[in-house]
């Protein structure tokens, strides 16, 4: 039996790297959607650095990085989430910059839950609805975006259609289209739906047939949705989102 002393492996244990893999890809992609530039770097020690420039410091709305409070700022924000880390203002060739750097995936994580605290209603809504969307496997979620109180760019093939009738508690499917014409009496009939179960302003629907003069580049039949109010927004997602609920 040998009296030698254990050697300690410097190396962080894989579960560990595992979650900090993690949390740093759902900060930078959270991040990457927010005004500013923030790069989000991790190495071997469990430490990752987020460096940003030319905007927000930390996304937090209203900052700037350039300010010279700026430091303060993103202390504020990392205190009130509970983070240890470390925080300087710096000069890049971009300009005046905020790393901050943060020692654990927990604070990695706790950052990530900060930073979506700050973003807007609007904002948050319409991560969540882009999120619902992509489980259900629609066909562009990443065209969605939020402007001036609304949220726009929610692109429905026809059977992504179905699954939005079937959410809102109609199964039955709509009539099939065997003309480019069709698409277009598909597209009124989905609306004054919408219209009804989301309340509020009527819904507008374009029709863009596959292949067709107006969308050339279309695949697949497409039905684009007009602007939906906060409101109709959150009742679109709830209903996504309950229907994935029903299927676990």
């Amino acid at each position: 039996m040998s009296d030698a002393t254990p050697q300690t492996d410097p190396t962080p244990p894989p579960d560990s790297q595992a979650a900090l893999g993690d949390a740093v890809r759902r900060l930078r992609d959270l991040l990457q959607d927010l005004p500013g530039t923030h790069d989000v770097l991790a190495d071997s020690a469990l430490r990752v650095r987020v460096l940003s420039y030319d905007g927000d410091v930390l996304a937090a709305p209203g900052t700037d990085t350039a300010d010279p409070q700026a430091v303060t700022v993103a202390k504020a924000v990392l205190a009130r989430a509970g983070i240890r880390a470390d925080v300087e203002q710096i000069e890049r060739a971009v300009g005046p910059a905020v790393l901050t750097t943060v020692y654990s995936a927990e604070d990695v994580h706790r950052l990530f839950q900060a930073v979506l605290d700050t973003l807007p209603h609007p904002v948050k809504l319409t991560r969540e609805l882009v999120a619902v969307m992509r489980v259900h496997g629609f066909c562009a979620p990443a065209a969605v975006f939020t402007l001036h109180g609304h949220v726009k760019g929610i692109q429905l093939t026809l059977e992504d259609a179905r699954k939005v009738r079937a959410a809102l508690g109609e199964p039955e499917a709509a009539p099939a289209v065997k003309r480019p014409q069709d698409l277009y009496a598909v597209a009124d009939d989905l609306a004054r739906f919408l219209s009804e179960k989301l309340g509020g302003d009527p819904v507008g629907i374009r029709a863009f047939p596959a292949r067709g003069l107006l969308c050339d580049y279309c695949m697949d039949d497409l039905l684009v949705l007009g602007p939906l109010a906060i409101a109709q927004a959150e009742l679109l997602t709830g209903a996504l989102a309950r229907t994935l609920l029903e299927v676990l």
